[in-house]
């Protein structure tokens, strides 16, 4: 993936999160490579804190939108027309994250009883609408990344012009 493709991918991810979970706190958004305790990634969208649901406590709507969280970032690349690139383990993604998705997708497939690519093609769909009504903001985070290559979870909201209002002098 080039410089431009990832800040395309990491504005996605961090635009989805932004709009579809408020109260989830990001800590920055980076184009480069790092590594936590979980592996080294190509770059990515870091959040304050891992939320691990088990399954016997969602719904699947809610599945089905954190797996278009996960599609987000592919979403992004295929709106800004560089086709829709996955991470994958080639990429460096460490192998578990990316069989989260699938084991999302396949508990949804069990409990829904619907076919994987109908699955996978309606959350990718989501994502796209999501990215689609506030394109402007990942254009707006895609370039800061281009520029500043990583930016704090403050910079992105204000970037994506979901700020908080300030109070009144």
């Amino acid at each position: 993936m080039t410089d431009k493709q990832r800040a395309i991918h990491e504005a996605g991810h961090a635009v989805f999160t932004l709009v579809r979970y408020p109260d989830r706190k990001i800590k920055e958004v980076t184009i480069d490579p790092y590594r936590d305790e979980r592996g080294s990634w190509p770059g990515g969208t870091r959040m304050h804190g891992v939320i691990h649901i088990p399954f016997s406590d969602v719904t699947a709507p809610e599945v089905k939108m954190a797996i278009a969280g996960f599609m987000s970032g592919a979403a992004a690349t295929d709106l800004a027309g560089h086709g829709a690139d996955c991470d994958t383990p080639d990429d460096g993604i460490p192998p578990e994250d990316v069989s989260t998705a699938s084991k999302w997708i396949a508990w949804l497939c069990e409990t829904t009883k619907e076919h994987p690519g109908a699955v996978t093609a309606e959350c990718f769909a989501m994502a796209r609408i999501v990215l689609q009504e506030r394109w402007r903001s990942v254009r707006r985070i895609a370039n800061a990344l281009l520029r500043e290559r990583t930016i704090s979870g403050e910079r992105c909201t204000e970037l994506a012009g979901l700020s908080a209002p300030r109070a009144m002098a």
